[in-house]
């Protein structure tokens, strides 16, 4: 378990380009009278030793290159030291983990005066029990020195598995391989994703509240069954309690459908007398739907929100899914996941040729003639209602007692069942195992609805446009719908980093 945490400096907390950058236009014109118009053009100076950055211009003479470092700290020292600031979220997360007890040291190949002056400038020192920077003369400047030197101050050199090195550059990755300890890389500083994952870290982080969350979760999965797992299951009440606890919701959902559609039916009966009520019924039940599910989906929201403030109140962290940053990019991905499940599935379930004429008549009964109204509700509001009550709320709760495996399993079965009948069950089934999958991965309700919404809409757009295209027409659609789904979903499981248990 990784309770001793190794910061480098520059790119990881602090923004400090703009300072060494200039510092290194200044020190090249003065030393080589070389000139950089541009001091963006000088990013590879941040992270690694100036003697190495400097050695390029030098034409490998070290002796003129650490003449380049001494003009460089004329600037750097008085003026480019201050241009630099602090990340956004980094103050916040180091005063986390001081909170939570683990031990905080600097590890930065930058002279350790400096370091310590930056830290103190921004009110960051009384986070880190250890700071280790480079001498001044230029030795221990190499990223495994610099590491082997803070495992040393810290009393750590016999207990490397419970360290880990926090950086931006690869030079921050292979010290950390080179001196055996754990590496997480930081995707917000100067080096590239690539330069990243080429060094294979054990972890890529995009936020600074995701790589708390990392090191959040990897010291709580561990907690023992004596602890306060074992406090948990104590206060889960007896058996009877949990199963009426996972299953009132769907008790919610049919006094809610008994009521809605006895008062709006009759509503609309009286409204229009001259129409029998089975026509009114067949011509209305997606209006009804709608409004069943926009009431289900507030009811069933409040009772997610006051889920996880109990889990939170009763620090039941093991039992809350990690987040991760939803961002516009990562809803098409999850859309393009649910547009290609849903296809898959459907051709495989055609492909079985099921009879079931209570399929047929519920396709048929919502057909409604209102594209727009279909749009609305079975592809937005009843996806959304239906990710709160069965991922939200079921799967969430038989997750509190059973784990991931069972609760993805039997909520899925659930999320079959209540689909009344055999196709659209075998569907749902498998649909509800894969959503709890894209829970897992994203941490995020929000994932589950745009997969799900996405595998709607497109159900519904099909239909109403296949009786309107040729068959070859409709065929070439369908691939080239099939070829970007397919690369949407496949992206959402490359090269990024599961901080949830699937």
């Amino acid at each position: 378990m990784w309770n001793t945490i190794l910061f480098d400096l520059d790119g990881t907390l602090t923004d400090s380009g703009e300072g060494i950058m200039k510092s290194a236009q200044y020190a090249l014109q003065k030393t080589f009278q070389i000139e950089i118009a541009d001091y963006q053009e000088l990013r590879s100076f941040v992270g690694p030793p100036l003697v190495d950055s400097f050695l390029p211009y030098a034409d490998g003479d070290k002796e003129k290159a650490e003449q380049a470092v001494t003009a460089y700290r004329e600037r750097f020292k008085t003026i480019g030291i201050f241009e630099n600031f602090v990340y956004p979220g980094i103050r916040e997360i180091l005063q986390k983990l001081s909170e939570a007890h683990y031990t905080l040291a600097l590890t930065s190949s930058k002279p350790e005066i400096f370091c310590r002056q930056i830290l103190e400038h921004f009110d960051l020192a009384q986070y880190f029990t250890e700071v280790c920077g480079a001498e001044l003369d230029g030795t221990r400047s190499k990223k495994p020195e610099l590491i082997e030197e803070t495992l040393r101050r810290l009393g750590m050199s016999d207990r490397r598995e419970e360290a880990v090195m926090v950086g931006d550059r690869l030079f921050d990755m292979n010290g950390a391989k080179e001196t055996g300890i754990a590496s997480i890389g930081v995707s917000w500083g100067y080096g590239e994703r690539s330069e990243l994952e080429a060094c294979w870290p054990d972890c890529i982080v995009d936020a600074p509240q995701e790589l708390y969350n990392v090191l959040y979760w990897q010291a709580h999965e561990q907690q023992s069954e004596t602890g306060r797992e074992a406090e948990l299951k104590n206060e889960d009440g007896s058996v009877i309690f949990r199963i009426w606890r996972v299953i009132y919701p769907l008790l919610i959902d049919l006094a809610l459908s008994f009521i809605v559609s006895f008062l709006l039916m009759n509503l609309l009966i009286r409204l229009h007398p001259q129409i029998s009520g089975e026509v009114i019924r067949d011509q209305n039940l997606v209006l009804v739907t709608g409004v069943i599910d926009a009431l289900l989906f507030g009811i069933c929201y409040f009772l997610l929100i006051r889920d996880e403030t109990k889990r939170r109140a009763g620090n039941a962290w093991s039992r809350i899914p990690l987040k991760k940053e939803m961002r516009p990019e990562t809803i098409g991905k999850c859309m393009g996941f649910g547009m290609t499940v849903g296809f898959s599935l459907s051709v495989v379930i055609g492909m079985l040729q099921i009879a079931d004429p209570t399929y047929e008549a519920t396709a048929e009964m919502f057909a409604a003639p209102n594209i727009l109204m279909q749009i609305a509700v079975l592809g937005l509001i009843g996806p959304a209602a239906e990710e709160v009550v069965f991922r939200g709320l079921i799967y969430r709760r038989i997750r509190d007692y059973l784990g991931v495996f069972w609760a993805a399993v039997l909520s899925a079965a659930v999320f079959g069942i209540v689909h009344g009948n055999l196709t659209q069950g075998i569907f749902a089934f498998l649909l509800g195992i894969l959503l709890a999958m894209l829970y897992e991965h994203y941490g995020s309700l929000k994932a589950c609805m745009a997969a799900h919404m996405a595998n709607n809409l497109f159900s519904v757009l099909l239909s109403a446009v296949s009786d309107k295209v040729s068959g070859i027409f409709l065929v070439m659609i369908l691939f080239a719908y099939f070829i970007i789904a397919v690369t949407l979903a496949i992206s959402i499981f490359v090269k990024e980093e599961k901080i949830n248990r699937i």
